[in-house]
């Protein structure tokens, strides 16, 4: 097995070493005799105490967690939920895509019947993290600021936009609803 070097980028999951040549350090775990990444990182390897470990920049590698405030593209719609892919937040993107849900009964504190009532694919909204402990992630539109902040129209797939409550199609003048945030139409909000 080829060792990675020191300073080399590593994926939860990466192979780094077997518990022969070394012991599991910070950001990582054995098992069945080889030492994997459990973090997304760079590898450290001190040769003298025989450990190798994974250190994550924080700020090389955004990941999400309980609480922060998301963007996300909604990916597919289900009865219930909704599949997102969050890209960014706070104006730092990801350098991975990361997966995440928002539960009907997260999306707004008013009853909605079904998911295709607050959004529909293709739309970004503005979340909150729940729980990152498994994937997807769980995600809260639930709030003001929260929900969609840019939609589009279901007929002709232009921008909609926001007038007396209403989403509405400049081009074909179709009118949709949405759980939309009081941020609609402001990205960087």
């Amino acid at each position: 097995m080829a060792i990675p070097k020191t300073g080399s980028l590593v994926l939860p999951g990466d192979k780094i070493g077997v518990i022969e040549m070394f012991m599991p350090g910070d950001g990582t775990y054995e098992e069945n005799g080889i030492i994997y990444s459990n973090i997304l990182g760079h590898l450290e390897i001190n040769m003298k105490k025989r450990i190798v470990s994974v250190k994550r920049k924080k700020k090389d590698f955004p990941i999400p967690s309980p609480g922060q405030v998301v963007f996300a593209k909604v990916e597919q719609i289900r009865r219930n939920s909704a599949i997102v892919i969050m890209t960014n937040m706070d104006g730092i993107f990801y350098t991975s895509s990361f997966e995440g849900m928002v539960h009907i009964s997260q999306t707004s504190k008013k009853y909605i019947e079904i998911m295709n009532d607050a959004f529909n694919e293709g739309d970004i909204i503005k979340a909150k993290v729940l729980q990152t402990d498994r994937i997807p992630y769980q995600l809260t539109t639930i709030g003001k600021k929260m929900g969609v902040i840019l939609a589009f129209c279901r007929i002709c797939g232009n921008t909609l936009e926001l007038k007396g409550g209403k989403l509405v199609c400049r081009q074909c003048g179709n009118q949709e609803f949405r759980k939309y945030s009081i941020d609609y139409g402001k990205m960087n909000a």
